[in-house]
């Protein structure tokens, strides 16, 4: 069973053509690496495939129920967010939710406890029983120890290679069947 395909892709930018009807195809198992000059279309090609981008003519799909990740090669601008924050937001719908109980639990470390946050966080418990949440949190857990990360520590307060692995960790998160790595090693 496939996990990419492109049939007879096109794309272009102005009259400097990246692909010309390009076809191919990635199968479960194999690994891929994909060299060549700056400007050539690399970056191109990796957004076409994860559907970031479409083509001027042709087709790109993914195979029947594949989960397909990708780590950028610029880093986004660092931000107020925590580790834990980014990570979860790879994890559509529960990601929130998971968000939300860690910054709730984080918060009632001290003496004096809200009412309305403790009755917020229940709400939160209850609604990550119902979706299978711990379990997704147990994955948070184990991808960002496995990577070293700190999930309290801000993305504005990490370096360029630390940035980079929260990154790497947000796209691990999710389980991908393919992932796509656009320049991993630049910082």
């Amino acid at each position: 069973m496939f996990l990419l395909r492109f049939d007879d892709v096109t794309m272009a930018y102005g009259d400097q053509p990246l692909l010309d009807n390009a076809s191919f195809q990635v199968e479960s198992g194999e690994r891929l690496c994909l060299l060549g000059r700056n400007g050539t279309g690399k970056s191109t090609l990796l957004r076409l495939a994860s559907g970031q981008a479409l083509p001027d003519s042709g087709q790109v799909r993914t195979g029947t129920h594949v989960r397909v990740a990708m780590l950028h090669q610029d880093l986004p601008s660092p931000d107020d967010l925590r580790v834990h924050e980014l990570v979860a937001g790879g994890l559509e719908g529960v990601g929130s939710l998971l968000s939300e109980w860690h910054s709730l639990t984080r918060s009632m470390t001290g003496t004096a406890v809200d009412p309305a946050a403790l009755q917020r966080l229940e709400q939160v418990q209850q609604a990550l029983e119902a979706q299978d949440g711990w379990a997704l949190q147990n994955r948070i857990e184990k991808v960002l120890s496995h990577l070293q990360l700190d999930p309290d520590a801000r993305m504005g307060s990490l370096s360029g290679g630390w940035r980079r692995r929260a990154e790497l960790a947000r796209a691990l998160v999710v389980q991908p069947d393919l992932l796509l790595l656009d320049e991993p090693t630049n910082h």
